[in-house]
C-alpha cells in the first residue's frame, strides 16, 4: 500500500478526536478492592522500576562517548518552538527561535542516546537515537510536542467514561474513581483529560512518539517492538497539576484495518518509562472484534506492541553515481504488517533498533514521493552497518557548500545553518557547523530553487540570513556570520574591550507577580540579572528598594563582587527597558562601575534581550 509520506501534506499524524460522551464509570476486568494499592507502596515500587530500567539500559548499549547532536523541536504544525528545555546525556540546553538546540561533545552511549524536550503548554516529548559515532560526525532527532488539549472532563470521586472517534474507528477510556496527585496526595475535584491517538502506520508518527520503538520486558529483556497503536493519556487537575489513577483503567483502542487480518488474540500492553527512555511491558491487550481492551495501572504513554529479539541497525543511502550521501529520504521497514519509519540525516544516515532474525523489506522514497528502492533486508543476527546505493536523476541532485566566517574573519567552531524553500517556506535541513565548512547534498523536486540559509553563531550571538539559488549539481556559497544578534543573549564588555555573550539556555519571565528573572547560564558559566520591579525604569544594584536590580553571577572569569560594588560612590545602574508578553522580550540594560571578585574596580556596559517563557 502506498504510504501517506508519498506526498508532503500528508494528513496530520495525530489523528483527530471527536469526543462524544463522557459516561460515568462502568465495570473494569478487576473490580476489587485489591486493585487498589497504597500510594506509598505503589510510588516505592514505580521507583525501583525507574532505577531497575535505566540499569539495564546501560547494560545494554556500549560504552559512553562524546558526540555531537542538533536538534529541532517543533509543535503539530511544523512550527518551531523556541525556549523549549532540551535534556541529552549529561547537558541541558534550551532552544533558540529557530526552535534549534545544539550539543557539544555530549557524553552518550554508542548504541543509545536519549534526548528529553519540555515546554511551557506542551506534552513532554522524546526521542532516542543509535549516535554516529564516527570523526566529524552530526547527528540530527526532531520532536514534534503536542499541546495540552483538553478534550473531556469528569469529577475525581465519580470517575467516567470518555468516548473518542478516529479515523480508524472509534475508542474509549473508563476510570474508576480516586485519583492523586504528583505527590501521591488524593485529589478531589475535576479531572482534565488530554489524549492523542498515534496511527502506528502513519510514517510522523516517529517524529512524535517518545523513544523509540525499543522496549524492556517484564523480565528486563531488551526487544524491538512492532506497534498496533499508541495512545498519550495526560490528566490534570483544576490548577494544572498532573494526575494519576489510583485503580486501572479500561483502554478500548482501535486496531488499524490493514493490521486486523494479522492481529494477534493478545499482546503486551508497554507504557513509555521517561526515566529510562524505554518502553516497559506491564499489561496485556485482548483482541475484541476490531479492538484491542487492556486494564492499565497508570497514564502516559501506552503501546500495544508485539515484541520481537533486538539488534542495533544503521543503513547509510549514498547516491550511486557521486557515492555522496543523500539527506532528507524517507525509510519505510516493513515485518509481519508491522511498520518503522525514519529519515536520513545529513550524512544519508537512518539508524534504530531492528528485530533480529526477521526478514523484512526496506523501501526508500526522495523528497518528492519517488520510489527510489525497494528491497529485501536481512535477516540480521547481529549489530548491522549497511550501505545502500539508490538512482536518483542526476537533474534533481544538488550539492551546496562553503564556508562559514565570523567577523573576524576565523571559521566558526560552534554554531548551525538552516536550510529552507524561499518560496515555500519548507524546511529542508538543519547543519551543524564545527570547522568553518559545511557541505549538504539532497534532492530537489524542481532545480533551480532558491534556498534560504538561517546561521547562527553561538560563539557570538550573531546570525545571518541569505537566498541563494541552487542548480543541479556543485552549488557554493560562503557565509559570514557577522553584524546581525542572535535573538536571545545577554552581552557585556568590560573597560570597553571586547563585546562578551552568554548564550546558554536562555530564559526568562515574571516571578510572584512582581520578581524579573532573565538569565543565559548553566550551572557553572553565565550571567544571571534580577530585578524585585516590573515597572519599566531605572533600578540600582544589589539594593532593598522597590526598584533594586542585580547580577548574581557575571559570566566573565573575575565575576562580580555585589558587596563591593554597592559600597562604590556610584555604582553601576539597570534600566529595565522593556517587559512584554509571552513570548516577547524582557530587555535590560546595564552599565557603570562594578567590583570584581579580585578588588578591582571596572567599568561595564551591557544588555539583556530574552524571550519571555513564564
Amino acid at each position: 500500500m502506498k504510504k501517506t509520506f508519498l506526498k508532503q501534506l500528508f494528513f496530520a499524524l495525530v489523528i483527530a478526536f471527536s469526543f462524544t460522551s463522557c459516561e460515568k464509570d462502568e465495570a473494569l476486568i478487576d473490580n476489587s478492592e485489591n486493585a487498589i494499592t497504597t500510594n506509598l507502596s505503589k510510588n516505592s515500587r514505580l521507583n525501583e522500576i525507574d532505577e531497575k530500567l535505566a540499569d539495564y539500559v546501560r547494560e545494554y548499549n556500549g560504552r559512553f562517548l562524546e558526540v555531537n547532536f542538533i536538534g529541532r523541536i517543533i509543535n503539530e504544525n511544523n512550527d518551531p518552538i523556541s525556549g523549549a528545555r532540551v535534556t541529552l546525556g549529561n547537558q541541558v540546553q534550551v532552544t533558540d527561535q529557530n526552535g534549534i538546540v545544539s550539543f557539544i561533545d555530549v557524553e552518550v552511549q554508542e548504541n543509545f542516546a536519549y534526548a528529553r524536550a519540555f515546554a511551557n503548554g506542551y506534552i513532554d516529548g522524546s526521542r532516542v537515537m543509535i549516535p554516529d559515532v564516527s570523526v566529524g560526525s552530526q547527528n540530527n532527532f526532531t520532536i514534534k510536542l503536542f499541546k495540552f488539549n483538553e478534550v473531556a472532563s469528569f469529577d475525581a470521586d465519580q470517575g467516567g467514561r470518555t468516548r473518542f472517534e478516529t479515523e480508524i474507528g472509534e475508542g474509549s477510556i473508563t476510570f474508576r474513581p480516586g485519583f492523586t496527585d504528583e505527590f501521591g496526595n488524593q485529589y478531589h475535584g475535576d479531572v482534565a483529560v488530554s489524549m492523542n491517538y498515534l496511527d502506528p502506520l502513519n510514517p510522523d508518527t516517529a517524529n512524535t512518539m517518545p523513544g523509540d520503538l525499543y522496549g524492556l520486558t517484564e523480565n528486563f529483556d531488551q526487544v524491538a517492538l512492532g506497534s498496533y497503536g499508541m495512545l498519550e493519556v495526560e490528566l490534570r487537575g483544576s490548577s494544572g497539576e498532573k494526575l494519576q489513577i489510583i485503580a486501572p483503567a479500561r483502554l478500548k483502542m482501535p486496531i488499524h484495518p490493514d493490521q486486523l487480518a494479522t492481529a494477534a488474540s493478545t499482546v503486551p500492553m508497554w507504557s513509555f518509562n521517561e526515566h529510562a527512555g524505554v518502553w516497559y511491558e506491564e499489561a496485556v491487550a485482548y483482541k475484541n472484534g476490531s479492538h484491542y481492551v487492556s486494564d492499565v495501572p497508570h497514564f502516559s504513554f501506552w503501546n500495544c506492541d508485539a515484541p520481537f529479539p533486538v539488534i542495533d541497525f544503521s543503513a547509510t543511502v549514498i547516491d550511486a553515481a557521486t557515492l555522496n550521501p543523500l539527506s532528507g529520504l524517507s525509510v519505510e521497514i516493513t515485518y509481519n504488517g508491522f511498520s518503522r519509519y525514519g529519515t536520513t540525516n545529513s550524512s544519508g544516515i537512518v539508524s534504530g533498533k531492528l528485530p533480529s532474525n526477521q526478514p523484512m523489506t526496506i523501501s526508500i522514497w526522495d523528497v518528492c514521493g519517488n520510489l527510489v528502492y525497494s528491497g529485501a533486508l536481512g535477516p540480521f543476527a547481529t549489530t548491522t552497518n549497511i550501505t545502500i546505493p539508490v538512482t536518483i536523476n542526476p537533474v534533481q541532485i544538488f550539492t551546496l557548500s562553503g564556508t562559514v566566517d565570523d567577523c573576524i574573519p576565523a571559521p566558526v567552531t560552534n554554531g548551525y545553518l538552516t536550510l529552507t524553500n524561499a518560496t515555500t517556506g519548507q524546511f529542508i535541513a538543519t547543519i551543524s557547523v564545527t570547522a568553518g565548512t559545511y557541505s549538504y547534498t539532497g534532492i530537489g523536486c524542481v532545480l533551480p530553487v532558491n534556498i534560504t540559509i538561517t546561521a547562527v553563531d553561538f560563539s557570538t550571538a550573531q546570525g545571518s540570513t541569505t537566498t541563494t539559488t541552487v542548480n543541479p549539481g556543485a552549488n557554493t556559497q560562503n557565509i559570514s556570520i557577522c553584524g546581525g544578534l542572535a535573538n536571545e543573549y545577554i552581552r557585556y564588555r568590560i573597560n570597553g574591550g571586547a563585546w562578551q555573550y552568554d548564550l546558554v539556555q536562555p530564559n526568562g519571565g515574571i516571578r510572584a507577580g512582581t520578581y524579573i528573572l532573565a538569565q543565559a547560564t548553566n550551572s557553572t558559566s553565565g550571567t544571571i540579572i534580577f530585578s524585585n520591579t516590573a515597572t519599566l525604569g531605572t533600578g540600582y544594584p544589589f539594593g532593598t528598594g522597590t526598584n533594586s536590580m542585580f547580577i548574581e553571577r557575571l559570566g566573565d572569569i573575575d565575576g562580580i563582587n555585589q558587596n563591593a560594588t554597592m559600597a562604590l560612590a556610584t555604582p553601576m545602574t539597570f534600566d529595565l527597558v522593556a517587559v512584554g508578553a509571552l513570548g516577547a522580550y524582557i530587555s535590560i540594560d546595564f552599565n557603570g562601575n562594578y567590583v570584581d571578585n579580585n578588588g578591582v574596580q571596572k567599568t561595564i556596559q551591557g544588555e539583556s534581550r530574552i524571550y519571555r517563557d513564564y
